[in-house]
């Protein structure tokens, strides 16, 4: 047994020393970092993925890898030097585009919001933007029937929700993610303007739209509705993440937003409730045991099996498809058949034939792409490139203090649970399709005097866009 814990021992340590020798690249160049910060919700899903969840299998379950149930192995310790290469590797490039910030980035000078002449400019075609993801779903619905909809909808992660989703467009049933983006900022521009009463409607109408995905329990949805929402209130009002808050709500969101909506998704489709649920959610065996040790944490356990399939030659490079997949995701497959799978249903077909014939996948983790893809190269490559552009987009709020770069920034940042537990070429599909109708708008639209214009001149040329008179 001493032997079986070596590998899981020695993947323990070095997932340890890669955190610890992440942060301190980014403490060195930066300074003190936010606890909403983009690289600190990274570094919480780190630790809790690569960290908490091995940790807990070494002392309560043998350390044995959950989906065999065999021992740890070698495999297992190629994945976490394999994850930590990619974590340190994120924040170089995050270090590398960083510039220290003076008190750190909670501390920072308040977001200044839109003019009211800019805002009276982008306020109709961002509400065309809500009303659009409102009709896209409002199609869904019709075709599903309004009966068959409120009967999947409210029987959690059913069999009937599956197949509602399998005979209906995936692109009308992304409209409420369609409008969740322009809606966000509404809630940010109020916000920052002082209007509390409008700032509220305009919060109730974003959990409404996310109210199906609350019920199926689709935390990669709804969560980062939750992260935005707070990350636009600590712009606000940054006392509100004092440790003595932190501490007392820390716990209730967790168990809200992580485990209970696992529950009752489960408790819903055999005919429970949400009551029972949140109830069933405090006790310790699905506290703990559920979560860190079983499948909402497992991507280390399924990471280290795709490894051992790579190296076995029972998977092949694949060379970037799966990120020619992210940029194609706009074109339906009846019409590229062909089209590349994503990451989680090609590993999922190869690894869990049985349960991916029920469709039925797990994750393997955001390093299980770039692996794929290109072997060790790609997972340093790869997280360089994300390390870069969120440090050059960090950077961009702290020099401007603008909305329009702290609402991207505030985009990306709430996605990051989603992508870490996933990938990016699929996970982040979610993203674009809240953030990019905002950006055309503001592509198109956004003229500001005062601020500078969102786009670089030579764009803003490209486009027809001038500058108003007397614009620097």
């Amino acid at each position: 047994m001493e032997q079986n814990l070596e590998p899981a021992r020695l993947g323990l340590l070095a997932a340890l020393a890669a955190v610890a020798f992440g942060l301190l690249l980014v403490r060195l160049s930066r300074g003190p970092v936010g606890p909403l910060s983009s690289i600190a919700l990274i570094t919480y899903c780190q630790i809790l993925i690569f960290v908490a969840r091995p940790a807990f299998a070494i002392v309560y379950q043998d350390s044995r890898n959950i989906f065999t149930l065999n021992p740890y192995d070698d495999f297992v310790l190629h994945a976490q030097i394999y994850a930590g290469l990619g974590y340190i590797a994120l924040c170089v490039g995050y270090a590398i585009k960083s510039k220290p910030v003076r008190g750190g980035d909670a501390t920072s000078k308040p977001i200044r919001a839109f003019t009211d002449e800019t805002w009276s400019r982008l306020v109709v075609p961002i509400y065309v933007v809500v009303a659009v993801g409102y009709g896209l779903y409002t199609l869904y619905v019709l075709q599903v029937g309004w009966s068959a909809y409120w009967a999947a909808t409210l029987s959690g992660r059913s069999p009937e929700l599956r197949s509602a989703l399998n005979s209906n467009s995936g692109y009308l049933y992304s409209g409420l993610q369609f409008a969740t983006g322009a809606l966000m900022l509404v809630v940010y521009q109020a916000a920052l303007k002082g209007q509390k009463v409008k700032a509220l409607v305009l919060v109730a109408m974003l959990v409404l739209s996310v109210f199906p995905q609350i019920a199926s329990g689709s935390r990669s949805v709804f969560i980062p509705v939750g992260v935005g929402l707070l990350f636009i209130l600590h712009s606000v009002k940054p006392s509100v993440m004092k440790m003595s808050r932190v501490a007392l709500w820390g716990p209730v969101a967790f168990v809200l937003g992580f485990v209970a909506p696992r529950i009752w998704r489960d408790n819903l489709a055999t005919g429970g409730s949400i009551v029972d649920s949140l109830r069933v959610a405090v006790e310790p065996e699905n506290l703990f045991d559920n979560f860190f040790g079983g499948l909402d944490t497992a991507m280390i356990d399924s990471y280290a099996l795709q490894i051992a399939a790579q190296q076995q030659g029972e998977i092949s490079y694949q060379l970037g498809s799966t990120y020619l997949g992210l940029f194609s995701s706009v074109i339906p497959r009846a019409l590229w058949p062909g089209k590349p799978v994503s990451v989680d249903e090609l590993l999922n077909a190869v690894l869990f034939p049985a349960t991916d014939a029920k469709n039925i996948g797990f994750a393997f983790g955001v390093y299980s792409e770039p692996t794929l893809n290109f072997g060790l190269l790609g997972v340093i490559f790869i997280p360089l490139l994300v390390g870069l552009a969120l440090g050059a987009l960090t950077n961009r709020v702290k020099a401007s203090n603008y909305i329009v770069p702290s609402f991207v920034l505030l985009m990306v940042t709430s996605y990051v649970f989603p992508i870490m537990r996933g990938s990016i070429s699929f996970d982040s599909q979610r993203l674009l399709i809240s953030l990019a109708p905002v950006l055309i708008v503001l592509l198109l639209f956004h003229r500001d005097a005062e601020n500078g214009d969102f786009l670089p001149d030579r764009r803003a040329k490209f486009l027809k866009i001038r500058r108003p008179a007397g614009a620097a």
